[in-house]
């Protein structure tokens, strides 16, 4: 995801390039490009080669005579390459002939370095939002086994509650029979008390009480 090749053109005369000399179908599909480009119209204009070349091409014409014209891979955004294609135009009046292969050089290096820059930039932040995914992911599950044991818990206590109400009433349900038993225990006591007290002053047969 770079940029390839780049040159100018003045008159229909290289004037510029980089890499210098540098010979592929690239270029030369590039060149036959260059033929086609009206030069006296200010025209920027992005045109896809992937089935010939493997590449797009994107060039600048100032309308003045001059092209600034470039190889880049398909995936490379158009956006970036025209900021360096202006870069290149911007530079072009106020920079020596002999040191534009070294302007152009400086500057495509600049800019496939801030793409791979801006790449890795990208893919930091796509690791770092997976990192949050799953961070999220593994606080959702651990919500839900949480709230699956607070369930489980609730469950338990409302059988706990449950099992202690029929606790209590079968507890409260025996206090009560054993206090009946009490209370007839001191009945039957209380009467015997009465019958032995008669007895001994009435005698067994109750003569004197008649």
């Amino acid at each position: 995801m770079t940029i390839q090749y780049a040159c100018i053109y003045d008159a229909q005369s290289l004037v510029a390039e980089w890499p210098v000399d540098h010979q592929s179908t690239t270029v030369d599909a590039l060149k036959q490009v260059v033929t086609t480009i009206p030069k006296h119209v200010y025209r920027r204009k992005s045109l896809d080669d992937t089935k010939g070349s493997g590449m797009n091409f994107h060039y600048i014409s100032t309308g003045g005579g001059q092209v600034f014209i470039c190889a880049a891979s398909p995936e490379m955004r158009a956006q970036i390459v025209f900021q360096f294609l202006d870069v290149i135009e911007q530079s072009f009046q106020n920079t020596d002939s002999k040191k534009l292969n070294k302007l152009i050089a400086e500057k495509a290096d600049f800019f496939n370095r801030m793409k791979n820059d801006k790449l890795a930039v990208l893919h930091r932040e796509i690791d770092n939002v997976k990192d949050i995914m799953l961070q999220n992911m593994d606080s959702v599950i651990s919500r839900g086994e949480h709230l699956d044991s607070m369930a489980q818990k609730s469950t338990q206590l409302v059988d706990d509650a449950t099992s202690f109400q029929r606790t209590a009433v079968r507890i409260k349900r025996m206090e009560y029979a054993r206090k009946i038993k009490l209370v007839m225990i001191f009945i039957l006591a209380f009467g015997a008390f009465i019958t032995v007290i008669l007895m001994i002053a009435c005698k067994p047969n109750f003569s004197k009480c008649r």
